[in-house]
């Protein structure tokens, strides 16, 4: 049997943040739960006409500075590393298209973002 596999590429809308808690199973027991949220932090984009060739790229969110409000994003391409600077359409540049059009986002990478107090277990 052989199986013909096609690269979708049709456009999708990448959300920079992504809000799980409906869908935990959460215990009744716990009245006030804490969001599960996560935030768009990287993506792997793949350019070429299918998977069994072409190239790929990554956009990637560097490390919390303290000297900065935002962390700061790259579009890195085999050796060369650039800026993603964010726009007014989209402040987390990771959501956009990084070669406008060349490339497809294949794999999405989110992290949990923690509320901002976590009340602490005294024993």
């Amino acid at each position: 049997m052989v199986v013909n596999v096609v690269k979708n590429t049709n456009p999708i809308s990448i959300p920079d943040t992504i809000d799980l808690t409906a869908h935990m199973d959460i215990p009744a027991t716990i009245q006030n739960p804490y969001p599960v949220r996560y935030k768009l932090v990287s993506a792997t984009y793949h350019s070429g006409a299918d998977f069994n060739a072409g190239h790929y790229a990554a956009g990637v969110t560097g490390p919390a500075l303290p000297f900065r409000a935002e962390r700061a994003q790259f579009f890195c391409n085999d050796a060369a590393i650039t800026d993603l600077p964010p726009t007014d359409a989209h402040p987390n540049a990771i959501t956009e298209n990084p070669m406008q059009g060349d490339f497809n986002a294949t794999t999405l990478y989110y992290e949990r973002i923690m509320p901002a107090s976590i009340p602490m277990k005294r024993s």
